[in-house]
């Protein structure tokens, strides 16, 4: 069994011309796979929707986006951050949290 953690359903794909790599998704990291990876050899961790226990460790701000959406971002003193752009949802790291890192830090 092959662990990936993200927000979204696992998927397994291809990439390359010459040399053709398999990776898995789940919305986050790519995660490069054996070729012949079955969905059915990953175990989904959904663990993305646990929020971080409350605590006053955590520096909470609304940004405003590009377009005028606004993001509620959070960033943690011990360097966990959290936004609920896409982006963020995608890659794990938006504009929104670095904007808030270099308005606090």
């Amino acid at each position: 069994m092959i662990d990936i953690s993200g927000p979204m359903n696992p998927t397994i794909f291809s990439l390359g011309r010459d040399t053709i790599k398999w990776y898995a998704c789940a919305g986050g990291e790519w995660l490069e796979v054996p070729e012949g990876t079955k969905l059915s050899d990953l175990n989904w961790v959904d663990d993305w929707r646990n929020d971080p226990p409350i605590t006053d460790n955590v520096h909470k701000e609304t940004m405003k986006g590009s377009k005028g959406d606004l993001y509620n971002v959070e960033l943690w003193t011990d360097g966990r951050t959290k936004c609920d752009c896409m982006g963020f949802a995608y890659r794990r790291k938006c504009k929104h949290v670095e904007a808030l890192k270099a308005k606090v830090l």
